[in-house]
């Protein structure tokens, strides 16, 4: 059976920020998306049949993640959801992941960060120090918004 698969990855952001002088946080909401293009062979699979399983694969790659902030600390990790109910006497496809339950914790106060990553069931936590940047504001600007941004 020849099959061809190609896989695109989109996504979108859509940032909510609440901010004056005194507070920063906000909520970042990322939607992941996938766009495939699987081509199998004809004869093996109708037209209707391969429509169904083309649609089961691309909400199987949706993903929801979400950054929420403030002005020391942020948490970024997938937002969680419920499976899609299964059509009785139907066809299923079920991608396995092996991690993807990442939970990424930065903390720039204490200068630390933590990813706790599920792999196959087992938690594993990972502890580090943040590394200090130097950032060199150069004199090339660009408005976004209503903000006025430098290059760095």
């Amino acid at each position: 059976m020849n099959t061809i698969i190609k896989v695109v990855v989109l996504s979108l952001a859509l940032v909510v920020v609440k901010a004056n002088a005194q507070d920063f946080q906000g909520i970042a909401t990322y939607k992941s998306k996938r766009k495939l293009e699987i081509k199998l062979d004809s004869t093996q699979v109708n037209s209707e049949m391969h429509q169904k399983m083309m649609e089961m694969l691309k909400k199987q790659f949706e993903k929801t993640y979400n950054l929420t902030f403030n002005k020391e600390e942020s948490i970024y990790k997938e937002e969680e959801s419920l499976a899609p109910p299964q059509p009785e006497g139907g066809m299923q496809i079920v991608i396995a992941n092996t991690g993807g339950a990442d939970i990424l914790y930065k903390n720039t106060k204490d200068q630390r960060y933590t990813n706790q990553n599920d792999v196959f069931g087992k938690i594993f936590l990972i502890k580090d120090k943040l590394e200090k940047v130097d950032w060199k504001l150069e004199s090339e600007t660009k408005n976004i918004g209503e903000y006025a941004c430098f290059k760095a």
